[in-house]
Parts: C-alpha cells; structure tokens; sequence
C-alpha cells in the first residue's frame, strides 16, 4: 500500500490492495508530479475503484474483472483487459482509454469523457449511458483518430400507439 499525504485536501491518498479490489482514493495533482499511478500486479479477480482522485493518471496493467471510478475529475485511466464493466459515476473531464478489450463501459451522471478505443474494441462494446453529457468516442481511422460524440439530445414523437425515440439531429 502506498499513502501520501496532501496538504490541500487533508485526505489521505491511498493505493492499496484489499482482498480482491484495487483502491485508488484522493490521489490530486500533488501525487501526480511523481508520474502515473501504475496498478501493475493484477489478475482475473481484481477489481479497480478509483475514488476522489484530481488530476492524475491511472495505468491499469494485465487483465482485470472490472473498473470503477467514482467522483473524479481531469484523471486518465488507460488499461488493458476488462472482463465485464469499465464504469464511470459522478465524473468531470475524464479520459479513459483502452489497449485491449471491454464489453462495456458505462457513464452515469457525468460531463465530458474522451473515451479511446482500440478497432477490434470498437467492434464489440457496449456503451451505455444516462445523465451525461459531452460523451466522446475515438477510434483509429488510418494514422488518425476519429472522434464520435454520443447524442444527449434525443427526440420523442408518438407513432399511433407507439413512442419512438430518436437522437436529436442539428441539420
């Protein structure tokens, strides 16, 4: 386990293994000057949350069972392998970005992710969202990058019996 202590917030900043979970908390900017918050020693059975972290970076190595990050702002996240659910909560001008493979991401209540996928990722994943807004999704396109925003807006229009539902379209 590896605790700092920061000045600003008065809030222990830990890392630590317990039992079957990676705990990342109150890491800030303060941390952040002794390079990325590297979680290197995982497997299959962890899981990663990250909590009340301000602008750091986390690296996730191997392959783990799922990602949590809860009330974070300005922090990265890049990881390899998840099993189920990479899950963002209560967020602000985040950036995560996977090497390998998600099923799923999932963003509540939060504003501003860049989300960085790699092609064979991109095939298969499943984001979901609700109450977020200013949702990125970015996936090679040759030497570049293409970057596709999620739809916040959407339109509802009754069909006869029938609710259809639509993004909402600046034309």
């Amino acid at each position: 386990a590896t605790t700092f202590f920061s000045h600003s917030h008065a809030k222990a900043m830990t890392t630590q293994l317990l039992n079957n979970k990676w705990i990342v908390k109150d890491h800030t900017e303060a941390s952040a000057a002794a390079g990325p918050i590297v979680i290197s020693d995982t497997n299959m059975r962890h899981s990663i949350m990250i909590t009340g972290c301000r602008g750091v970076v986390v690296q996730i190595s191997g392959k783990v069972n799922s990602i949590q990050v809860d009330g974070c702002e300005r922090v990265g996240v890049v990881f390899h392998d998840v099993i189920s659910t990479a899950e963002l909560v209560n967020c602000n001008r985040m950036e995560m970005q996977c090497t390998g493979k998600v099923p799923a991401v999932s963003v509540d209540k939060s504003s501003g992710l860049q989300l960085y996928l790699t092609t064979e990722c991109a095939a298969t994943i499943e984001i979901v969202h609700s109450l977020s807004d200013d949702l990125n999704v970015l996936v090679p396109d040759g030497e570049e990058m293409k970057e596709m925003p999620i739809p916040c807006q959407f339109v509802s229009k009754l069909n006869g019996a029938r609710l259809v539902t639509n993004p909402m379209s600046h034309v």
